[in-house]
């Protein structure tokens, strides 16, 4: 539409490429491939209106010639008001659909004509957007086309980052400079940016991006780290237009839906102990996002479901050796940083950058990138699930539970975005309403024993043996042992030694904690949460609940470390806080307080829960 507005603008003149790449692109470095696209659908357009065509001026650009206005001369407000006269009664049904496809064309025609002419010469600018300037210098002269291709780089992801406008490095106008050296001639070639205030010089933002065994190349590293910390400066702010893209191919489209229901499948599956149904759904949504990239290399929603098959879970899979893990993680780095550059704005990809802030507790970085993604794609379930559980964290419980009821509207089949209600009860220190939604989910799904496991650190949560002994009965009653798959009669046995831990017999408890811990080790836990982080925070609270301080302190100081938060309520100033006498333990308390992201995590929660309970908290 762009490009047919700025021909119409100029009917009957040559418009050349590089005006139309300026005006339609916004500038950025594009391929003939991608003129020649948009070409042809006007082409297309020409031919089924008949209302105009459009002539290639060959190495210069393209005229468009119109068959209704006269030489390009006739008054667009006259046509929208006089149209011709139509054929008289008794003409042919073709000449009659020939007449109303060119009255059709033609008023389309002068539609654009009359808003590009209110429009021409006045560029929309949002008020919040802030006008950027890329400014790369080569270290040498041999680096001045590697300095070229990443301006370029730099400048076409930067186009995708709403709220930002890209202008030439001699405007007046801009609010922000991208500076930057490259440097290949050394032995570990490098790329330094520094993101500046434009007016004043300082510097807001500073990287040096060498080459590294992470097989990334150092200009993709470079250009995702700036769009990222980009989408976190601008994340509070309303302004700036998506930027234009071309839309996703339909194949595209079905092959990455139908990957994504086979992943999920096979998550539920894996949460089932089927590990030989999870393993043949895994293999098929990996087939699925290879042949989406095959299609469209840049497609973002292709590009974060190969991101996912490869990130989860984070640790290795059954026969899967440590180089291949390795192989994997490295392989979903990349992913991620091939997406960030594609495609910086894709909520799918906002919400794994973040992920990426969690694991370096930056806890801050990582909300700004969420608000952002639910901001673009309120209707997104995956959006709306992730935005709860950063709520959970944080302490706004409340505020997080109308999210999650917003997921499970979206995806209401999805077990994984029911499961998010339960959780947001208990953060919210419902314990008996997480227990109620636990209950109807294990009835749809009486073998997930991961559900299970959850609904059983709740009850353990009650520090009430009766509350285990109910979960324990309705475990019973929903089959025989002989139909009970394994894992959901060990988990059956787990609550029952809970039982006996709290009446005096911690002996049992104790025992199976420390043989899932050896197994977590050696990565033998078939029962496992996704990472060994995850898996070992849990473990952490059953060992505080039987009063195993050293042993609690050790599995959660080793969960702390690789940024777990996985039950954001026994987390301090939640709803059910890891017990005494672990909580009163000085080193526990220190936890907390060893890094400035744990220290700002527990300054937000403090206040989330003081708004909850409308007043200070002790």
């Amino acid at each position: 539409m762009r490009m047919l507005a700025v021909l119409a603008a100029s009917v009957g003149e040559v418009v050349p490429k590089d005006l139309l790449i300026e005006r339609c692109w916004d500038g950025r470095s594009v391929s003939e491939d991608a003129v020649n696209r948009v070409v042809s659908r006007i082409r297309k357009l020409a031919e089924e209106t008949g209302v105009f065509e459009l002539q290639t001026q060959r190495k210069v650009g393209y005229r468009l010639v119109s068959s209704i206005l006269d030489d390009g001369q006739a008054s667009a407000r006259e046509m929208l008001t006089t149209p011709p006269a139509p054929p008289f009664a008794g003409a042919p049904s073709r000449t009659r659909r020939s007449w109303l496809f060119a009255l059709a064309g033609a008023l389309t025609l002068a539609s654009v004509i009359l808003v590009w002419a209110l429009w021409r010469g006045r560029p929309v600018h949002f008020n919040n957007e802030r006008a950027i300037t890329v400014l790369l210098v080569p270290a040498h002269p041999q680096d001045a086309a590697h300095a070229r291709e990443i301006t370029s780089d730099l400048r076409q992801s930067l186009s995708r980052v709403r709220g930002l406008r890209i202008v030439n490095s001699q405007s007046r106008d801009a609010d922000l400079l991208v500076e930057g050296k490259i440097d290949q001639s050394s032995s570990r070639g490098s790329v330094l940016l520094t993101l500046k205030r434009a007016q004043s010089g300082d510097a807001i933002w500073s990287g040096r991006f060498a080459q590294s065994s992470t097989l990334i190349p150092e200009q993709q590293r470079a250009v995702a780290a700036i769009v990222r910390y980009l989408a976190v400066w601008l994340s509070d702010t309303d302004g700036g237009a998506r930027a234009a893209r071309e839309p996703e191919r339909g194949d595209v489209s079905q092959l990455v839906t139908q990957g994504a229901r086979a992943w999920q499948r096979g998550g539920e599956e894996r949460q089932r102990q089927n590990m030989q149904a999870a393993n043949r759904l895994y293999a098929q949504a990996s087939a699925k996002a290879d042949a989406a990239l095959s299609i469209d290399p840049e497609s973002a929603k292709a590009l974060m479901l190969r991101y996912q098959i490869d990130e989860l879970p984070d640790f290795p899979r059954p026969e899967e050796t440590q180089v291949q893990f390795e192989d994997r993680k490295r392989r979903a780095d990349r992913t991620l940083t091939h997406a960030l550059t594609a495609d910086p704005d894709d909520p799918a990809v906002l919400v794994a950058a973040a992920q990426e802030f969690y694991r370096s507790s930056d806890w801050t970085d990582a909300g700004a990138l969420l608000r952002r993604a639910i901001s673009f794609d309120p209707r997104s379930a995956d959006t709306n699930s992730w935005y709860a559980y950063h709520l959970a964290l944080l302490g706004r419980c409340e505020e997080g539970m109308r999210y999650a009821q917003a997921s499970v509207q979206l995806e209401p089949e999805s077990l994984w975005r029911k499961r998010a209600i339960p959780r947001l009860f208990q953060c919210a220190g419902k314990a008996g309403k997480s227990l109620s939604a636990y209950h109807v989910l294990m009835q749809r799904d009486p073998a997930n024993s991961s559900l299970i496991r959850e609904a059983y650190l709740v009850a353990l949560s009650t520090r009430d043996a009766n509350v285990l002994r109910s979960l324990a009965a309705s475990l019973s009653a929903a089959g025989t042992n002989k139909e009970r798959p394994d894992a959901t009669s060990a988990l059956l046995a787990r609550i029952r030694a809970a039982v006996a831990a709290f009446e005096g017999n911690k002996r049992m408890l104790e025992e199976l904690v420390d043989r899932d811990v050896r197994a977590t080790a050696e990565n033998r836990n078939r029962s496992a949460a996704a990472s060994e982080a995850d898996t070992l925070f849990a473990l952490a609270y059953e060992y505080a609940h039987i009063g195993a301080v050293d042993k609690a302190l050790a599995s959660l100081t080793h969960a702390h470390d690789m940024g777990s938060t996985y039950l954001p309520w026994a987390l301090p100033f939640g709803s059910s806080e890891f017990p005494a006498p672990l909580k009163s333990d000085p080193r526990y308390k220190a936890l907390w307080s060893n890094s400035p992201g744990w220290a700002d995590l527990m300054q937000q929660r403090s206040l989330g829960a003081r708004h909850a309970h409308g007043g200070p908290v002790l």
